[in-house]
């Protein structure tokens, strides 16, 4: 990782995009297959919830938005007192148009839930 500025602790931000300090933000491309899954999680919840334990928690059959409050719950109750965020992208099979309209709701709801925390 790149060093904290003077003043600043390892916990800050060293890269963040509309802070003015980084012109490009880092992309990367991630191709996911069906059934995958892309995981972007804050550090409120990757310091409190293993890595093994966060995957289990990811392939319960319990709706996505029930697993990603699982997870904030798990975090918070292992002492989290940090912004705490999870988001899930998962590839689903061919759907209708209809099913994606669905699903597009099923996220909003994520992160409405991932929110309702952090506020």
């Amino acid at each position: 990782g790149e060093a904290p500025p003077p003043g600043g602790s390892g916990d800050d931000p060293a890269r963040m995009v509309g802070n003015g300090a980084v012109s490009e933000p880092n992309v990367e491309r991630v191709a996911l297959r069906r059934g995958e899954m892309l995981v972007i999680c804050s550090d409120g919840v990757h310091k409190h919830v293993e890595p093994r334990e966060l995957s289990r928690v990811l392939h319960e059959s319990a709706p996505l938005v029930r697993r990603c409050g699982r997870l904030l719950a798990l975090a918070r109750a292992r002492g989290s007192d940090d912004d705490a965020t999870v988001l899930v992208l998962r590839r689903e099979p061919r759907q209708t148009r209809l099913a994606w309209l669905a699903a597009g709701g099923v996220l909003l709801a994520a992160l409405i839930a991932a929110l309702a925390v952090v506020l």
